[in-house]
């Protein structure tokens, strides 16, 4: 497995969308379709956009990729668009789910999801087919203007996916090239920090033998006077039972306790952080409607009912 980065971030990310949905330069693009996607992109896995008539939806996702930039009207002189190949050898193959894991690894590894704490990018995995000389492959496409519009800057991505490829060959038992990561004699420390202290644990114990070796350093025991005692007490509640007064649960149980909770969740959208991270409220939104649809079902006569019986009872007041 090898992988390929553009040398420069791109400027045109409907262009690279065309190329990855669309025929190629010598007709050689079958069978496109979705390896995988940041979730805002709403596309699942494995859809197939290799007819004409998906070219709409093509459109849909091109949109979906860049609106949020477009709609902040930023344009950075450096471009935004990071595109990278991932290929195999002509002999061997990996699923369309083993892509998936690939995909979605690399975008965790080169630190474009919000698992770092950062605003996530939007990004989208693309299966079109072997190449010209019968390399199985994938092209992963990733904005770099991240939801609250600052940018990602991926340094060193060319080690990082060095690094991810040899770990993806072990992992699916692919054939390891001669001279990358991940072959020969393993290291010795997982990391440069580890390596670090376990040096700065050497250098100490060598500087302490060199001390007591010179009498600098006492090796008997040492004693010590014990001049005060203080006894501290301290009183922890017992949990209380469910239904309880005081008794406390993380899942509400009464309608009241729901109430509070979604005052509590508009008043963080409203005022919090919550109202400036909009790459949730897509998820927010759809949870709500499940919400909803849930409630009607709960109650007779549907939400139709539930919505005049709740307009009546306002105007009473």
């Amino acid at each position: 497995m090898i992988n390929k980065i553009a040398v420069k971030h791109g400027h045109d990310i409907g262009g690279l969308m065309r190329y990855l949905f669309g025929p190629g330069r010598a007709n050689e693009h079958r069978d496109q379709r979705v390896i995988a996607a940041d979730e805002i992109l709403d596309v699942a896995d494995g859809t197939r956009l290799d007819a004409p008539h998906h070219w709409e939806r093509v459109l849909e996702l091109r949109h979906a990729l860049n609106d949020h930039r477009v709609i902040a009207r930023m344009a950075p002189e450096q471009g935004w668009v990071w595109h990278c190949a991932i290929s195999l050898p002509a002999e061997e193959t990996l699923s369309d789910e083993q892509w998936a894991i690939v995909a979605r690894a690399a975008v965790a590894r080169l630190g474009f999801d919000d698992s770092t704490g950062k605003a996530p990018c939007r990004w989208i995995a693309v299966h079109h087919g072997p190449s010209a000389g019968g390399n199985d492959h994938i092209h992963l496409a990733v904005n770099l203007m991240r939801e609250d519009c600052s940018l990602a800057a991926p340094g060193r991505d060319r080690m990082a996916m060095s690094a991810l490829c040899a770990q993806m060959k072990s992992r699916f038992g692919l054939h390891v090239v001669e001279g990358r990561p991940g072959r020969g004699r393993p290291p010795s420390y997982c990391s440069k920090s580890c390596r670090n202290r376990a040096w700065e644990v050497r250098s100490a114990e060598a500087r302490l033998q060199r001390d007591i070796a010179a009498g600098v350093v006492r090796t008997g025991p040492v004693r010590e006077v014990v001049r005060e005692t203080v006894v501290e007490t301290r009183f922890v509640p017992a949990p209380s039972e469910p239904g309880e007064p005081g008794a406390t649960s993380a899942v509400p149980a009464t309608a009241q306790q729901w109430l509070a909770q979604l005052a509590e969740l508009a008043a963080q959208l409203r005022e919090g952080e919550l109202g400036r991270q909009h790459w949730h409220h897509a998820k927010l939104y759809n949870a709500m409607l499940d919400a909803l649809v849930d409630l009607g079902a709960a109650y007779p006569g549907g939400l139709d009912y539930l919505e005049r019986d709740a307009a009546r009872r306002k105007r009473r007041r």
